[in-house]
Order: structure tokens, then C-alpha cells, then sequence
């Protein structure tokens, strides 16, 4: 999954992160999309959830193409209130990509998660 590439970047994604202490970490297939809260410092994985999840599906019953923009809008506000129970506030996150390029859906959960839309 990691090549040299990959991983450089992650150090320097963390390493400019200033005094943020989660990450949002999201990785996608052609047909889904995982999204993980990452703690930098005790380096644990808190929580993580993806579009084919019971979760997601259950809420979304008019969606039938999980990798659309239109499902990662709905993803990131639903993992936006996934988060909200474990009472960590949204400006001590930075976003992920994980090497992905930042648009259609990867820009379109980031902009949902952070209510940028």
C-alpha cells in the first residue's frame, strides 16, 4: 500500500501539522471510501468508517453508486457526526489524502467534513 513516495509525504504531512494532534486519513477504491481519525500522539487509529458500512447504508437508502461526489458529500458530514460523540473538537484535525489528488471526491468529503460547503 506504502511505497517510498508515500511515505515522505506522510512525514511531511505530519511534520508541518503544527500543534494539531488528529488526522483525517481517508483512503478510496473505485467503489468506496474509508475515512479514519488518526491520534498523532499516542499513535492509535480512534475511529474509522466507510461508505459500504451497515452505518452509512441504513442512512443513505437513495444512494446506489457509493463512489460518486454525491456520496462523498454525504460521507464526510456523516463522519463528521460519527466524530461528535468522541467530543473532539474539529480544529485540532488536519486532512490526509493519503497521495491522492485533491479533487472530485476526495475534495468533495473534505469540503463536506469541514463544512467548507
Amino acid at each position: 500500500m506504502f511505497n517510498s513516495k508515500r511515505k515522505s509525504i506522510l512525514k511531511k504531512i505530519r511534520a508541518n501539522s503544527g500543534s494539531k494532534r488528529y488526522e483525517v486519513l481517508i483512503i478510496k477504491s473505485s467503489k468506496n471510501m474509508s475515512a479514519y481519525i488518526y491520534d498523532t500522539i499516542e499513535k492509535k487509529t480512534l475511529m474509522g468508517s466507510a461508505t459500504s458500512s451497515k452505518d452509512f447504508k441504513v442512512d443513505n437508502k437513495d444512494l446506489t453508486n457509493f463512489a460518486s461526489i454525491e456520496s462523498s458529500i454525504k460521507f464526510g458530514s456523516f463522519f463528521r457526526n460519527k466524530i461528535s460523540s468522541l467530543g473532539i473538537d474539529i480544529s485540532d484535525m488536519y486532512f490526509n489524502r493519503s497521495g491522492y489528488i485533491f479533487h472530485g471526491r476526495v475534495k468533495a468529503f473534505n469540503q463536506s467534513f469541514f463544512n467548507i460547503i
